[in-house]
């Protein structure tokens, strides 16, 4: 007997999209209340799908879906059915276009946070997991909205969580929000560090920077988020792990994301004198010279030449004469002559401190 032909994926999409017509379509009307049928006929037809067909997705206009997920979430599920409906979501979170903006524009988001804000304790992984996709996908004012729905509070409350998937989410929800967050311009503090501190976010990072299943890329993101909320202050003994991350990543990393964000936690961190020390232990200095010596990337020459800057100008004698010897005059005289103004800046009134003469 001849084996049946199994349905091509576009005859799979063809029927997965008419199937939501059929069934998603009258849970959008608000007038019309969701039968247990209905609901149960959704998600039989959903889980058909959703485990080996997940490019399904991309012909389903988004809205449509997540504003009917939206209405089944507000029923009393059971703990698989509620499992089953997160994954969905992280599904057509990952698999569509815009959906982030349809998500909070149709209240689906600020649902989510404050079903989860409820019991932060017993958020499963596959919940976490949709809030970090909500994290990854933010951009500008997507992000301050869902800070205004209090998605702070829920990722520095995952860190307490003792599941190892919902921590490590957390960090990444929190150091993907202070990168999203951090000023363009010279701020001293960073725009989340004063809500940060109150949340004692900088105590419970440092916390599972020493706990044994964290791994090296855990402590690097503690590190930046530790470095963003303490940006301009004097830094606390038992965070001095991290600054030490920091200055691993600027002198190990190449030229990537997380190099430039390193070297800019440490510029900031050196805007406090009481920090020096930390900062320039190990022979720092060294790094930081090689980085504006040999890199071309303008980020991190700008950043490397604002820490000697920072350095010179709240710096002890000792520590100015330290740093000074670290200032090489040719480099120094070509880099005041750099394409981007903003180094051309900082090079020339370093050459002013150093009394480097800059007259061509």
């Amino acid at each position: 007997m001849a084996q049946k032909e199994q349905p091509g994926i576009q005859t799979l999409i063809d029927v997965f999209s008419n199937s939501v017509n059929v069934f998603l379509n009258p849970m959008l009307k608000d007038d019309v209340s969701i039968s247990g049928e209905m609901v149960q006929m959704s998600k039989d037809l959903l889980t058909h799908y959703v485990d080996d067909h997940e490019n399904c997705f991309k012909d389903i206009e988004p809205r449509k879906l997540l504003t009917a997920l939206a209405k089944l979430l507000k029923i009393e599920q059971d703990e698989k059915e509620t499992k089953f409906l997160f994954s969905l979501i992280a599904t057509v979170m990952n698999q569509s276009p815009n959906s982030l903006e349809v998500a909070i524009d149709d209240g689906l988001v600020l649902q989510i946070i404050n079903k989860l804000k409820k019991h932060s304790a017993e958020i499963k992984s596959w919940e976490s997991n949709v809030l970090n996709e909500f994290v990854f996908q933010a951009e500008g004012i997507e992000t301050t909205k869902l800070l205004e729905m209090g998605i702070l509070t829920v990722a520095v409350n995952l860190l307490e969580n003792d599941s190892q998937e919902c921590w490590n989410h957390g960090i990444t929800m929190l150091v993907n929000i202070v990168n999203e967050k951090e000023s363009q311009d010279d701020e001293k503090e960073h725009p989340l560090s004063k809500e940060l501190f109150d949340l004692q976010a900088d105590t419970l990072l440092m916390k599972l920077y020493h706990n044994e299943e964290a791994d090296d890329s855990n402590k690097e993101d503690i590190a930046l988020c530790v470095g963003a909320i303490y940006q301009g202050k004097e830094i606390k003994r038992e965070m001095y792990p991290a600054v030490e991350t920091l200055k691993r990543m600027v002198a190990d990393a190449e030229d990537g994301t997380d190099r430039i964000k390193a070297m800019r936690r440490l510029r900031y961190l050196a805007l406090v004198e009481a920090n020096h020390s930390v900062v320039l232990n190990g022979d720092f200095l060294v790094v930081a010279k090689k980085v504006y010596m040999t890199t071309s990337n303008e980020f991190l020459i700008s950043h490397s030449l604002h820490f000697l800057l920072n350095l010179l100008h709240e710096g002890t004698l000792a520590t100015i004469d330290k740093v000074k010897s670290f200032i090489v005059p040719k480099r120094m005289i070509e880099l005041t002559s750099h394409l981007d103004q903003h180094i051309c800046e900082i090079a020339t009134e370093l050459c002013a401190i150093c009394g480097i003469p800059t007259e061509k």
